[in-house]
């Protein structure tokens, strides 16, 4: 499977070409042998084109070291969504049950490298750090859990795009919260907390809006711009639109409290 994924479909064909050809000549457990070692071979030349053509391109970055090891970074394993990729494919249809209707192709949107931050290839410096959009602003009050909470956006501040994902981290552990978002900003003392934006103040209450930290302290949701708008008057977000967006999230000892918040103006 490894070779052909490598080399695509002629690699294929040449295999089939060659078991046919054994399968005349020799008995069957021959064929498996020699089967097997084409197979190692062809995944090894085409792992070996594959290495020159990185090197051809000049794909890898100065190296890095890391762990004590000196490691050859690599500038480009990225696997979100890029080039044609960001436009979607009308393959399953809107609204089909158990499937998220996105505008890219792939299981991850532009700007999403789900690889970011906690792999080991992350660690090694093999990976680019997760884009992050808008201005942070308005410092939150620490949590039972000794740290403030923090809140990112990521994916793209493109309206038509629809990718903007919202996380929280750095929360109590097993405890709900939601995003709030607001075309102003404040700075409200609220039970345990700082409110970072003013009213009308909209919520994400839609279903599978309203999270639960888990044992990782943290949750996200990606943020439908172009429908479900929860500010009173809005509709939708439209370009030029400056929205600020902040957690809400329940804390140990019957109290709340807020995360920071980000300024996003949208494009």
């Amino acid at each position: 499977l490894l070779a052909i994924g490598c080399c695509g479909r002629r690699g294929l064909e040449r295999l089939r070409l060659l078991l046919h050809l054994l399968s005349a000549l020799l008995p069957d457990e021959d064929v498996l042998v020699l089967g097997g070692h084409y197979i190692l071979l062809l995944l090894h030349l085409c792992l070996q084109g594959l290495h020159l053509l990185l090197e051809g391109l000049n794909l890898r970055a100065t190296p890095v070291v890391r762990g004590g090891k000196v490691m050859q970074q690599v500038t480009f394993l990225d696997p979100a969504a890029a080039g044609d990729a960001t436009t979607a494919v009308g393959s399953i249809p809107a609204g089909t049950p158990f499937y998220e209707d996105v505008a890219y192709r792939g299981a991850f949107a532009p700007g999403e490298n789900w690889l970011a931050g906690w792999s080991a290839a992350s660690a090694y410096g093999f990976v680019p750090g997760v884009q992050t959009l808008g201005t942070e602003y308005c410092a939150a009050n620490a949590n039972s859990t000794g740290a403030t909470g923090v809140i990112t956006a990521t994916g793209s501040d493109v309206v038509a795009d629809n990718t903007l994902t919202l996380t929280a981290s750095n929360l109590p552990q097993l405890q709900f919260g939601l995003f709030v978002t607001s075309p102003n900003q404040a700075s409200i003392p609220v039970s345990a907390g700082i409110l970072c934006v003013g009213g009308p103040i909209g919520r994400f209450t839609g279903p599978g809006q309203i999270k639960n930290s888990g044992a990782s302290g943290s949750f996200e949701i990606t943020v439908p711009l172009q429908s479900q708008w929860p500010v009173a008057g809005a509709t939708a977000v439209l370009p030029g639109d400056t929205y600020n967006f902040t957690t809400w999230f329940r804390d140990i000892g019957g109290v709340s409290n807020f995360t920071n918040a980000v300024s996003i103006t949208f494009q």
